[in-house]
C-alpha cells in the first residue's frame, strides 16, 4: 500500500507540477545536459555531447556486412557471461538467461529499437526479479507474470508518449539507484564464497575480467574459461553439478519450454495476498529500470553517430522532441525513436516471458562494445543468431562452468555499476559549492532503493530533489 501511495503521489505531482519539475531538471547537470542546447547547437558542436566512454569518430561510415557479422558475434560472446550470471541471480537454469538474451536481441531488431542498440539479459532487471523470487518463497513459476506485467508498464509509457520523462532522472537519482543495485548484487553473491578456494578462484576471475584488455575476446569470457579450468583442482561446484544434467542437452531440447497465456494465468490462482503485493512493485521496478537503460543506450548511439534521433531540446520553455522515425524493420506503427525503442522493449519482454525467458533490456556496455567493434543496425540480429547457435550447439560445454567463475564476473559487474565519477562530482559540489541538494538526493535514493525497492527509491528521489530545490534555492534559480 505504501508503494501504491507513492506511485499515485508521484503521478499527481507530474500532472500538477510538470512544467516546474521540468524546469528544475533542466537546471541540473547529469542526464539533462543535452537539453540545454538547441538542435542547431548540437549540429555545430556534436562532440560536446559525447560520453567519455566512446572514442570520437572523425566521420561515421555505415559498416559493411563483414563488420556487422564480426561485431554481432563479439557481442554474443559478451552476452554469454552476463546471461549466465543473470540466471544465477534469478535462480533459474543458465540456458534461460541465454534464451532471454537471444529473444531480446531478435525482438529489438524486429520491433524497431534504436539501430545499434544491443538488448539482452540485464543484471539491473535480474536483481529485482531475483529479490521477488526470494520474497515469494522461490516461486519461479511467477516470473513470466511479473515480466509480462512489466511489459504492460513499458507499453503504457510508450503509448502515452511519456518517454521524455527520462529527463526527470537526474545524475543524483541515477547514481543512487545504480549504487543500491550494485550493493544488492554484491550481497547476493556472497553465499557463493563457501571456502577459501572459492574465494581465490572468484578473485582471479574478477581480476582477469576487470583488467585484461578485451581485444580479441571479451575479458569476462577469458576469466570464466581460466577460472573454470582450475576449479576441478579444488572440487568447486559447476553448473553441471548444480542443475539437472538434462538441462545442458544437445540440440533444440536445450531451448526452454514455451508458455501460453492460460498457463501464466493458472500460475496466479494459488497465490496468497502477500505474494500478490510483491508482484506490482517488482514489475514496476523492472519496467522503470529497463526503460531508463534502454533510452540511455539509445542516446549513447545518437552521440556516437552524431545524430539526434533521440534528442529532446527546449523551445519556448517547453520540452520538444526532435526525434525522427526509426530507420529499421519495425512491425509497429511509425513513431519517434525513443517511443519505438520502448515499444520494442515491451514487445521483447512479453515475447521472452511467453517463450520461457525472463526478459531484459538494452545493455549499455554491450552497445558500446558493438559500436567500438564496427557494428551497426543489424548487429543485434547477428547477435541473436549467434546466441541461438550457442544454445543449440554448445550447451553441453556450459555445464563445466564454475559457479565461482560466475561470481567473479558478477563482482566485476558490481564494481562497474557503482557511479564513482558521479559520486566524486556530487561530493565535490557539496563541499566546495555548498550545493547539498544532489548529495541529499543521492543518499535518499540509495537508502530507499536498498531498504524498500528501486521504484520507491527513484520516486522519492525525484520528489526529494524537486522539493529541496524549491525550498533551498531562490525562485530565479529554477529558471533555465
Amino acid at each position: 500500500m505504501f508503494f501504491i501511495f507513492l506511485l499515485v503521489l508521484f503521478i499527481f505531482c507530474l500532472q500538477a507540477n510538470s512544467f516546474q519539475l521540468q524546469q528544475f531538471v533542466l537546471s541540473k547537470g547529469g542526464l539533462s545536459d543535452r537539453l540545454q542546447s538547441s538542435p542547431k547547437d548540437f549540429d555545430e558542436d556534436p562532440e560536446r555531447h559525447r560520453p567519455a566512454i566512446l572514442p570520437p569518430p572523425t566521420t561515421y561510415t555505415t559498416p559493411s556486412l563483414t563488420q556487422e557479422v564480426l561485431a554481432g558475434t563479439t557481442v554474443s560472446f559478451s552476452l554469454l557471461t552476463k546471461a549466465l550470471a543473470c540466471s544465477a541471480i534469478v535462480g533459474v537454469s543458465p540456458l534461460v538467461g541465454l534464451w532471454s538474451s537471444a529473444v531480446m536481441g531478435g525482438a529489438s531488431f524486429a520491433f524497431g529499437m534504436r539501430p545499434g542498440v544491443i538488448a539482452g539479459s540485464a543484471a539491473v532487471a535480474a536483481v529485482p526479479l531475483g529479490a521477488f523470487v526470494s520474497e515469494s518463497g522461490g516461486r519461479v513459476d511467477l516470473i513470466p507474470a511479473v515480466v509480462i506485467l512489466s511489459a504492460v508498464f513499458e507499453f503504457s509509457v510508450a503509448a502515452l508518449n511519456q518517454t521524455r520523462l527520462i529527463e526527470l532522472v537526474s545524475e543524483s537519482i541515477l547514481a543512487g539507484f545504480l549504487n543500491a543495485l550494485s550493493l544488492l548484487l554484491f550481497l547476493s553473491q556472497l553465499k557463493m564464497l563457501s571456502s577459501p578456494e572459492a574465494v581465490s578462484v572468484t578473485l582471479l576471475c574478477a581480476a582477469i575480467s576487470q583488467f585484461l584488455p578485451s581485444t580479441v575476446l571479451p575479458s569476462s569470457l577469458v576469466g570464466i574459461t581460466v577460472a573454470s579450468a582450475i576449479s576441478p583442482l579444488f572440487n568447486l561446484p559447476t553448473l553441471g553439478s548444480t542443475f539437472d544434467p538434462s538441462v545442458f542437452s544437445f540440440g533444440f531440447s536445450a531451448i526452454p519450454a514455451f508458455l501460453t497465456p492460460t498457463e501464466i494465468l493458472d500460475s496466479l490462482q494459488n497465490v496468497d495476498l502477500q505474494t500478490l503485493s510483491c508482484i506490482l512493485p517488482a514489475s514496476f521496478t523492472i519496467a522503470f529500470i529497463s526503460t531508463v537503460e534502454t533510452l540511455l543506450a539509445a542516446k549513447m548511439v545518437d552521440d556516437f553517430k552524431c545524430e539526434d534521433l533521440c534528442a529532446v531540446f527546449i523551445e519556448d520553455e517547453e520540452l520538444v522532441d526532435s526525434s525522427s522515425p526509426p530507420p529499421s524493420f519495425s512491425f509497429l506503427l511509425p513513431s519517434d525513436v525513443p517511443t519505438q525503442s520502448v515499444l520494442a522493449l515491451s514487445a521483447g519482454n512479453a515475447i521472452s516471458a511467453l517463450l520461457g525467458g525472463f526478459g531484459g533490456c538494452a545493455l549499455i556496455p554491450q552497445t558500446v562494445l558493438n559500436l567500438n567493434s564496427g557494428g551497426g543496425s543489424i548487429a543485434s540480429m547477428i547477435s541473436f543468431t549467434a546466441t541461438c547457435s550457442l544454445i543449440i550447439l554448445l550447451s553441453p560445454l556450459l555445464s563445466n562452468i564454475s559457479l565461482a567463475a560466475l561470481t567473479g564476473v558478477m563482482f566485476t559487474v558490481c564494481y562497474q555499476t557503482v557511479q564513482w565519477n558521479s559520486m566524486r562530482r556530487i561530493f565535490s559540489e557539496a563541499l566546495e559549492k555548498r550545493h547539498v541538494v544532489p548529495l541529499v538526493t543521492l543518499i535518499v535514493t540509495s537508502i530507499m532503493s536498498y531498504k524498500v525497492d528501486f521504484g520507491t527509491g527513484c520516486i522519492l528521489g525525484i520528489l526529494t530533489e524537486n522539493g529541496l530545490t524549491k525550498i533551498l534555492l531562490p525562485p530565479n534559480d529554477h529558471q533555465p
